[in-house]
């Protein structure tokens, strides 16, 4: 794992604590019924907090693209 960290850090990325935002963001989201991932909701819940992009090839984020950057 600190090979992991050692990387994300050398690639210039950040590794984001969870903060109390986030899961208020998460708790006020109208996620679509489509997509009920938990995980999912909490990467689109911090992404929409920090106003980050998203990377994914995963279909179900074109649900968001009005809401965060989605990049794939």
């Amino acid at each position: 794992m600190p090979e992991f960290i050692e990387v994300i850090s050398l690639t210039g990325f950040e590794i984001l604590p969870l903060k109390n935002e986030h899961l208020i963001v998460y708790e006020n989201f109208e996620f679509p019924a489509q997509n009920r991932d938990p995980f999912d909701r909490l990467l689109i819940s911090v992404a929409t907090y920090e106003e980050a992009t998203v990377i994914s090839k995963d279909d179900k984020f074109k649900f968001y693209h009005s809401d965060i950057n989605v990049i794939w």
